[in-house]
């Protein structure tokens, strides 16, 4: 089961406690949800903070267009893979082992990060925009 998902649900279906607003209490179950996964989830936490500040900017902000919005940010989720090397599953592996250099680690990870970035904002974003 997705605990935290499930400590989501239930928080928001608890009554508004008095003393707080809606939006209080909507904005304290975001958090209390991102907490735990990041605590039970076996994502990398860049990726859980990256869902619950999406979620947050999209309940905060109505007028935004949630398709183009949504396609950008799951495309531009890639770019967290390559930029650190602590960002992906097996990352630490590849970086802990010494099988790649420090300096060739780092290297590799901005040139494909520059790559990734310059792929999105010339190929991803048109697209989305065209035809989302």
């Amino acid at each position: 089961m997705d605990w935290p998902l499930a400590l989501g649900l239930i928080l928001l279906l608890i009554p508004v406690p008095s003393g707080l607003t809606a939006t209080a209490w909507h904005y304290f179950t975001l958090f209390a949800a991102v907490i735990a996964a990041l605590i039970m989830e076996p994502l990398p936490g860049p990726a859980v903070g990256f869902i619950g500040v999406t979620i947050a900017a999209m309940v905060a902000v109505p007028s935004v267009p949630i398709r183009p919005v949504t396609l950008m940010l799951v495309y531009s989720l890639g770019l967290m893979g390559v930029i650190t090397p602590y960002a992906t599953g097996p990352a630490p592996i590849w970086y802990g082992s010494g099988y790649i250099a420090d300096k060739d680690f780092w290297r590799q990870g901005f040139i494909m990060g520059v790559v990734y970035l310059a792929v999105l904002l010339l190929v991803g974003m048109p697209f989305v925009l065209r035809f989302a």
